[in-house]
Formats: structure tokens, sequence, C-alpha cells
């Protein structure tokens, strides 16, 4: 499932379950796994606040570079919504485990 972008050429993936898989290998993904449930909001605000500096910068670019600016805010948006998948299923967890019920193995550092 792709959602076209205002540009042509440009589309944003879904984050489905095995984009997730993948994005966990990643250097990248591993920061955001082996973040603790308390700094992982400040880290997802600042990765918000770095996309909006980057859409602030392609409105004023043009062509080629716009384009290469918006694969590049394209694939950090992904690792910003990854990032909130990884805190959900952090958050779960910790709740869960207040309850008493098992963890689940959903997430793996």
């Amino acid at each position: 499932m792709h959602t076209t972008y205002p540009v042509p050429g440009v589309k944003m993936t879904a984050l489905t379950h095995q984009k997730a898989q993948v994005l966990r290998d990643t250097t990248r993904g591993q920061q955001i796994l082996q973040t603790s449930l308390s700094d992982l909001p400040a880290l997802l605000k600042a990765m918000e606040h770095s996309l909006q500096e980057g859409l602030t910068i392609v409105e004023k670019e043009k062509g080629i570079e716009k384009k290469e600016l918006l694969a590049s805010l394209l694939d950090d948006h992904l690792y910003w919504e990854f990032g909130y998948y990884i805190l959900f299923l952090k958050w779960r967890e910790s709740n869960m485990a207040k309850t008493g019920c098992p963890a689940p193995a959903d997430v793996k550092n």
C-alpha cells in the first residue's frame, strides 16, 4: 500500500509489520529499539522537529534536489512512525508487567 505524494514519482511507504522487521535490523532501528521508554518521547519529538525543518527546506528547493530531499524525508518519516510503534510496544510491555501479565515477545533489542 503506497500513498502518492504530491510530487510525481515520490510515494510514501506504509509501515507494515514486514517493513518494521526490516527497520529493526538497521543501525537507526536498533538505536530506536535501545532507547528507554522514558526517553522515547523526547527522541520522537526531536525526530518530528527534524522532519518539520526538512519540509521547510524542501519547500524552497526545486527539481532533482527537491525530489532527493523528499525521498530522504520519507525515509525519516518511516523511522518516526517506527519509533511510535516501538513506543507503543514498550508502553504495552510496561503496563502488562505492572499488572502481572507475561511480557510479549514483540520488543527485542
